[in-house]
């Protein structure tokens, strides 16, 4: 149960050797009997948790007093807690704790809330510069969006944190909106901002703006809404002489318990504005009280949504273990987030280089030729560290005209010698 337990909250380490009141106790272990506590460790992982888990790193440490075990437990494969006998766990403080399934997908989207309390802040319809959000850093200095160059596809994949939502899931359908000027787009992001509060922390909210070869992405409604109206700005950095056909854009909000989104084909012309404007929503289940979401569709001015459940193959997550692969990354920016306790700078999430860019034109991973990776432990922005490619989920969003999807590139550092 401790294994599954550390790996449903966030990894950690086992000792042995070292009892619960930090007295040492320590072994006597040869090597061939440490190779066969290893060896029951290991099958323990394997044998009694589903899924299993890769003990990769079991040390033995010798003392003066004798030897202490340390044993690394990962953290959980994205989408799939581990359970014992059928009963999921999670770690609080000391303890093991049965927890249900809706329990630990909390816990995983919200996972560094404790640093801040952001219900107590309050949102104001007529200011989205309130919404804090964590800066994406280019060479030390922040940056609204990051422009990249793109297979072609006509796709939208914006770079966020969802693990998917599987059978039983919810979203909404409501009719699509025509020439909504960005003015009007802002007011609907700050109608859902005062309804259902700021971002969870390091769960940033995301955007990507597609063209043709070109895509921009960044976080926030505030810097969303620059980038839509700084579309000749784009363009012109990026060597675009004329275009005649609508961008695609996306725009999400990643939540333990729902995924707010945007999905626009801006119009290309002096005056932005977006057509086939769909505002939704996708959950895990059917929600008990859907007042709040009703209400937000009333203070926006929009109609009213059906709640539909899923029931096509393609709206379920797609994942693929990267592990065996030792793909390295090359670090461009990083997501930074400044936390209150001590005004340590964090980096969350890294721009980095897609060593698979066009390895596989008709797939999501290969698509775009930087990307934002996810880190599981966060790490001090001074911290000299290497990053590897470890895991990947396409999240696809039920938006109605293009491919549509949300992209979580899971990473693990390691620290330089």
């Amino acid at each position: 149960m401790l294994f599954a337990a550390l790996a449903n909250t966030q990894g950690g380490h086992v000792i042995f050797g070292i009892k619960d009141n930090k007295e040492f106790q320590g072994y006597e272990l040869t090597n061939e009997e440490f190779k066969i506590f290893e060896q029951s460790l290991v099958n323990i992982a394997h044998d009694k948790l589903s899924p299993p888990i890769n003990l990769k790193e079991i040390q033995k440490i010798s003392c003066e007093e004798g030897d202490v075990l340390l044993i690394n437990i990962p953290i959980r494969k994205m989408g799939n807690p581990c359970s014992v006998d059928g009963i999921l766990h999670m770690r609080h403080g000391s303890h093991n704790q049965p927890v249900i399934d809706s329990t630990i997908r909390k816990r995983l989207y919200d996972e560094n809330e404790t640093l801040i309390d952001e219900k107590d802040k309050v949102i104001s319809t007529n200011n989205l510069e309130d919404i804090e959000i964590d800066p994406l850093w280019i060479n030390n200095n922040p940056t609204p969006y990051y422009h990249t160059k793109s297979t072609g596809r006509a796709n939208c994949f914006v770079f966020g944190s969802s693990q998917g939502f599987f059978d039983g899931s919810y979203y909404t359908h409501s009719n699509q909106l025509f020439d909504i000027k960005c003015d009007e787009l802002g007011k609907i992001l700050k109608s859902f901002y005062s309804t259902f509060g700021p971002p969870n922390i390091f769960n940033t909210p995301g955007f990507n703006i597609h063209q043709g070869d070109n895509a921009w992405f960044g976080f926030g409604p505030i810097n969303f809404i620059k980038a839509l109206k700084e579309q000749k700005v784009r363009y012109k950095a990026a060597g675009i002489q004329r275009s005649h056909h609508r961008e695609i854009a996306g725009y999400i909000d990643d939540r333990y318990d729902l995924i707010f989104y945007v999905g626009s084909q801006p119009n290309v012309g002096k005056s932005v504005s977006s057509d086939y404007l769909e505002i939704g929503f996708v959950f895990p289940s059917m929600p008990f009280d859907n007042r709040k979401i009703l209400e937000f569709y009333d203070n926006a001015g929009l109609e009213g949504p059906e709640f539909i459940p899923f029931d096509k193959d393609y709206l379920k997550p797609k994942y693929k273990d990267l592990v065996s692969s030792e793909i390295k990354l090359e670090k461009i920016g990083e997501v930074v987030h400044e936390s209150g306790i001590g005004h340590d700078t964090w980096i969350s999430k890294v721009l980095c280089k897609n060593p698979l860019y066009r390895r596989n034109s008709d797939s999501s991973i290969s698509q775009h030729e930087e990307i934002i990776i996810n880190l599981g432990q966060h790490h001090l922005i001074n911290d000299d560290v290497h990053y590897t490619l470890i895991e990947f989920c396409e999240t696809p969003i039920p938006y109605q005209n293009f491919n549509f999807s949300v992209l979580n590139y899971q990473a693990e550092y390691v620290e330089n010698l």
